[in-house]
């Protein structure tokens, strides 16, 4: 991996998955690549985490099916109007009929955590794909 989430500026991102074991997962993983992670598991919680600390944010990792009054797009539409510095990767295991992704950075499930983690180093170190 040519970047860590560690050094001098850690990154802190903010995982929204509704399903425990799949957030779970992937939080692990990323903390054990140096990362600071903080987990939501709708999109009222991470709302409530990203009024307090979009400042340290820099990364929102958000499913698009979620239960609750918004799902992950929306999410991310509210993510990129209200604090645009915050960059954005949606995932999601149902693609076709539903909206269009592709304002967003995406990649689908089941996605492999070196390359969930590697597509998110990508769009944090701004490299290309």
């Amino acid at each position: 991996m040519p970047h860590r989430g560690s050094g001098p500026d850690p990154k802190l991102l903010l995982v929204v998955e509704d399903d425990d074991p799949v957030r779970q997962i992937l939080a692990e993983h990323l903390r054990d690549s140096d990362f600071c992670v903080m987990e939501a598991g709708d999109a009222q919680q991470a709302r409530a985490f990203l009024e307090i600390r979009h400042a340290d944010i820099a990364l929102t990792i958000t499913d698009i099916r979620m239960p609750g009054d918004m799902d992950g797009l929306q999410l991310a539409e509210w993510v990129a109007h209200k604090f645009p510095a915050i960059a954005l990767l949606v995932t999601s295991g149902f693609i076709g009929g539903d909206r269009c992704t592709a304002r967003f950075p995406f990649i689908p499930k089941p996605y492999s955590l070196s390359g969930i983690t590697a597509k998110a180093q990508r769009l944090l170190y701004r490299e290309p794909a």
